[in-house]
């Protein structure tokens, strides 16, 4: 009788463990593995690189202010503006692409 009771534990705790094939292995594996997520961001990184080489750069605006007034032969200088913007060389843009 005890050694029934114990088969019949046996396959009630069986039944209710959650039995994985070798595909959930793999699919878990390849989700955590960091040489491929590496790898992923290594490409996800290239992409953006891609964009940013067919882009001009940003344009930089300056505002300065004279402490002292340097005397110029237009006149004394209180502040200057300045706005700069690198351009490529004509056809340097399409090589890039």
């Amino acid at each position: 009788m005890r050694i029934n009771i114990i088969y019949i534990l046996i396959f009630l705790i069986s039944l209710s463990a959650n039995a994985q094939n070798l595909n959930d292995y793999l699919s878990e594996a390849a989700e955590n593995n960091p040489a491929l997520k590496s790898f992923q961001y290594k490409y996800e990184s290239a992409l953006e690189k891609v964009v940013e080489v067919g882009s001009v750069p940003n344009t930089s605006f300056g505002v300065g202010y004279f402490v002292q007034t340097p005397e110029t032969r237009v006149g004394a200088q209180r502040a200057k503006l300045s706005i700069a913007q690198k351009l490529p060389w004509f056809g340097f843009r399409i090589i890039l692409k």
